[in-house]
């Protein structure tokens, strides 16, 4: 299979090791129809020499693989790329537009939701919340009312490398996720409609899992919006561990791919930034680091990671990477001897026409 069609359900083909019989596909349980309830922007494949192509026309697509890759830490200019494509893919959808005017008929609100969150947001909780704006600018000019935005909030640690796991790794995962995770899906949701929108749909399984979860609360009616979608096959060959590639096509978790980022402040903090740049193993290169890097940059990461509350939690691992924050933050006067923020004086504030 060379990409998915229009008009077929999404299916999951899975390495011959986890195969029933030879060459049969693996439909995920409640697989979602990408004909009447879902919406991509971007199919993704690969050619035979390796590089990434659209998996429809064939065209290259390494350009928005290396925005994928910046948005994937906070890109601000890629999250509005991707949202702005995702959006309009949407609005020219029968369907999604179908969905929306049922919402209304029914006077139901429709609601906009990503992946779970604690306090600091994921690439997708970014791309969520700037489609909404598009949507709603394309909605109101065909009389539909918005969506709203909305969270799901995860009160436990979020797994780390979870783009590096297997389908069997991903399919094993509970509904509910970890032993002892606590993810939170606001009782509003229940019999209204719900939007869930993901950066990528590559396994399936965080989709079906979040379709599950929306179902036992009572949601009436349910669409997916997905920035890109990995061609089935291309997910078989690299037994699902081509996310781990998309995301560090540009930005490959080095502090010096997300230096230019950093010093350009145009970005917001995500949870895969922070675990950059609080990794224990490059500790000792921040101080030199952080030479070149605005104090308000800087600024930025030191709040979410207290918004996290990475000095306790991971098992305290980023504490001394956060120390050399404070440090750094303490000598440039943007905190006082205690820790404190210290707000810039007013004779000091400066608004460019």
């Amino acid at each position: 299979m060379d990409g998915l069609s229009s008009d077929t359900p999404a299916t999951l083909v899975v390495p011959q090791d986890q195969v029933h019989m030879a060459g049969e596909s693996m439909t995920i349980s409640d697989c979602i129809d990408f004909t009447r309830e879902a919406a991509v922007a971007f199919e993704i494949g690969v050619n035979e020499r390796g590089a990434y192509i659209d998996a429809r026309k064939g065209d290259s697509l390494q350009l928005v693989i290396e925005a994928f890759s910046r948005m994937k830490y906070g890109d601000l200019a890629a999250v509005a790329f991707f949202a702005g494509h995702l959006a309009a893919t949407a609005l020219h959808d029968e369907h999604f537009l179908a969905f929306c005017r049922r919402a209304e008929a029914d006077r139901r609100f429709t609601y906009i939701v990503s992946t779970a969150m604690f306090n600091v947001p994921s690439a997708s909780n970014l791309l969520a919340r700037t489609t909404a704006d598009y949507l709603n600018a394309g909605l109101a000019m065909i009389g539909v009312s918005p969506v709203i935005n909305a969270d799901q909030t995860r009160l436990t640690e979020s797994p780390l490398g979870y783009a590096r796991k297997t389908l069997r790794e991903r399919a094993s995962a509970p509904v509910g996720g970890a032993v002892g995770a606590i993810t939170i899906v606001p009782e509003k949701f229940r019999g209204q409609s719900v939007i869930f929108l993901d950066d990528l749909f590559n396994s399936g399984y965080s989709a079906n899992r979040t379709r599950l979860r929306l179902q036992k609360i009572g949601v009436a009616d349910t669409f997916f919006l997905f920035a890109a979608m990995v061609e089935p096959k291309t997910v078989a060959e690299t037994d699902g561990t081509i996310e781990f590639f998309l995301n560090n096509a540009v930005i490959d978790g080095s502090l010096q791919s997300v230096a230019p980022m950093l010093k350009r402040g145009n970005f917001a903090v995500v949870q895969k930034l922070m675990k950059i740049t609080l990794d224990p193993s490059i500790t000792g290169q921040l101080p030199e680091f952080l030479k070149e890097i605005p104090t308000a940059s800087i600024l930025k990461l030191y709040f979410a990671a207290a918004n996290n509350d990475y000095r306790r939690r991971y098992g305290q691992q980023f504490a001394p990477s956060i120390a050399v924050y404070q440090r750094v933050l303490k000598e440039r006067g943007a905190l006082d001897a205690a820790g404190h923020f210290i707000g810039p004086p007013v004779d000091q504030l400066v608004f460019h026409p």
